[in-house]
C-alpha cells in the first residue's frame, strides 16, 4: 500500500543515512519537503491551546475514538509525555483516535482495535513524540511506518513530527520539541495542547496500563462515559519508598532520559504509589 504524503504518493527511495536496516522509506518520508513544512508549521505555532474543559485525555497505553455525529460536548481530544512515545491521531471521515504508543510491539493490536471501530476510506495521519534517540524512539517511527505500508487500508500522512524532525540539539543532549499534541474538534485537525486538566481518575488508569500490556478504549462513544474495566493489581513493596523519594532518585530508576520528561513526572510516580498505598 503507498503511503500519500499530503496528497503526494510516497515511495520508498534509495537512504544514505543511519536508517539502513530497511527504513529508507521513513528517512526519506520524514525529510520530504512537505513533511519537513508540515513540521515547521506545527512546531512553530505559537497559538497553544489551553485544553481544560471539554476534553478527552487518553492516557499512555490508551487509545479512544470520537464520533463526529455524537460527540458529546467533547471539543479536544489528546495526549502529552511522549518523550520516546509516539502520538497518533488518526482522522477518518466520520470520526477521530488518538493513542499513546510507548512500544513498537503494540501497533499492530492497538490499530487493529483502532481500525475494527472506524469506517474505512483514507485516514489521515498526525505523530507528534520522541526524538533523536536509536535505542526507544526510532523503533516505534520504524514499526508504526512498517504497519502503514503493509496495511491493507489506506493512509494520508499530514504530520510525521518525529525523531530527527522533533529534536533540538542543547548542552551535548537531544531533546524533543514538542511532546504534546491535541485535535480540535471544530477545526478538525492538530495543534500544540497546554493542559491544563488531565484526569480523571489518571492514577487508576495508569495502574491499569501497567498491569497488561493490552490497549484499552478508555471511552465509550456511545454512552460519553470514560470507563475502567476491572482489573486485579497487588502493589509490590518495593515501590513503597518511592513516596517519599528524591526527584533524582525517581529520574535514576523510571526514566530512560531524565533531561526530557515533563517537570510533573516525578509527582505522578508519588502520587501513583500513594493511591495504592491505603
Amino acid at each position: 500500500m503507498v503511503i500519500s504524503l499530503n496528497n503526494a504518493d510516497h515511495q520508498n527511495e534509495e537512504d544514505p543515512g543511519s536508517y539502513n536496516d530497511n527504513s529508507q522509506g521513513l528517512y526519506s518520508l520524514l525529510n520530504s519537503k512537505t513533511n519537513i513544512e508540515a513540521c515547521k508549521s506545527f512546531l512553530h505555532d505559537d497559538n497553544s491551546r489551553i485544553v481544560e474543559k471539554h476534553s478527552l485525555y487518553v492516557s499512555q497505553g490508551e487509545f479512544s475514538i470520537i464520533d463526529f455525529a455524537t460527540t458529546h460536548s467533547i471539543s479536544w481530544i489528546g495526549t502529552d509525555g511522549a518523550t520516546t512515545c509516539h502520538a497518533v491521531v488518526l482522522l477518518g471521515d466520520n470520526a477521530v483516535a488518538v493513542t499513546h504508543i510507548d512500544s513498537p510491539s503494540s501497533v499492530d493490536n492497538v490499530f487493529a482495535s483502532i481500525l475494527e471501530e472506524m469506517d474505512g476510506g483514507v485516514f489521515s495521519v498526525f505523530i507528534v513524540g520522541g526524538f533523536t534517540d536509536e535505542e526507544h524512539s526510532a523503533p516505534i517511527s520504524k514499526k508504526l511506518y512498517r504497519y502503514f505500508r503493509n496495511s491493507p487500508n489506506e493512509f494520508s500522512i499530514n504530520l510525521w513530527c518525529t525523531l530527527d524532525q522533533n529534536s533540538t540539539f542543547l548542552a551535548n543532549m537531544f531533546y524533543p520539541i514538542c511532546t504534546d499534541v491535541v485535535f480540535s474538534i471544530a477545526d478538525k485537525t492538530v495543534f500544540k495542547p497546554i493542559y491544563k486538566y488531565t484526569g480523571p481518575e489518571l492514577p487508576l488508569r495508569h495502574v491499569k496500563r501497567y498491569n497488561s500490556s493490552r490497549y484499552f478504549n478508555m471511552f465509550d462513544r456511545r454512552t460519553g462515559c470514560i470507563i475502567i474495566h476491572p482489573f486485579e493489581f497487588e502493589l509490590n513493596p518495593n515501590y513503597l519508598p518511592v513516596s517519599v523519594a528524591s526527584d533524582k532518585f525517581i529520574s535514576r530508576s523510571f526514566i530512560y532520559f531524565s533531561h526530557c520528561e515533563p517537570s510533573n513526572f516525578c509527582n505522578e510516580m508519588r502520587n501513583f504509589v500513594l493511591f495504592f498505598s491505603y
